[in-house]
């Protein structure tokens, strides 16, 4: 998937722990994360709470920057989900 994006020139930003993976050179911005997993999880949560964490703080700094477009915007997409609830 990214491989086409940068075909076609679309901005790409990846999240990712590994500096070295493909996606990060294939990216145009590269975001990093750490984290150490422990031996009693199969899966890779503490991973997926970095990235989260990521996320989360991207989306915190955008919606601050947008200001009140941004609580416009967030308001009508709370509306919007509102309406699929059961």
């Amino acid at each position: 998937m990214a491989k086409v994006l940068n075909e076609h020139g679309v901005p790409t930003i990846a999240i990712t722990n590994y500096a070295k993976s493909p996606l990060s050179k294939l990216c145009d911005i590269a975001l990093y994360t750490v984290s150490q997993e422990t031996e009693f999880r199969s899966e890779a949560l503490a991973s997926r709470i970095a990235e989260l964490s990521l996320i989360d703080a991207l989306f915190t700094v955008v919606m601050i920057r947008r200001g009140e477009e941004g609580r416009d915007s967030l308001q009508k997409m709370r509306e919007a989900i509102s309406l699929r609830r059961i």
